[in-house]
């Protein structure tokens, strides 16, 4: 229930700000539905454990590379740092864990249809 919490947290905070655009609502709305529907049927919240890796662990490269972008660090070499840990934390954690961790989730009997298709969407806004 935190995860949600802080998915809808995150959602207000960032329309608040102005911060908010098609893609971010999109991946909010996946993310707090396919987390509320899962851990209300009791099923399948170790997949969402590993959904919620693969979808946030390129953040804290994200927003130190966006906070050096507003300092006015564009082009820092702390920037550049910044963007290639973010490069690299994404495509591991989306491109090679993620591509597994959704198959898995596809196939196992017991979780819901909608966990599965909120997986497949979260991985399809990768690309």
């Amino acid at each position: 229930m935190m995860s949600t919490g802080y998915f809808t947290y995150d959602f207000f905070s960032m329309a608040y700000f102005g911060l908010l655009d098609l893609d971010m609502t999109v991946h909010h709305m996946l993310c707090v539905s396919g987390l509320i529907y899962t851990i209300f049927e009791g099923q399948g919240t170790n997949y969402i454990v590993m959904g919620l890796f693969v979808a946030e662990v390129s953040n804290p490269a994200m927003h130190m590379r966006i906070m050096l972008k507003h300092i006015g660090l564009r082009y820092s070499q702390s920037y550049e740092i910044a963007e290639f840990c973010y490069f690299v934390s994404f495509f591991i954690g989306r491109m090679i864990v993620g591509h597994p961790v959704v198959f898995m989730t596809c196939w196992c009997d017991k979780l819901n249809l909608f966990a599965k298709i909120v997986s497949l969407g979260v991985l399809a806004q990768s690309y």
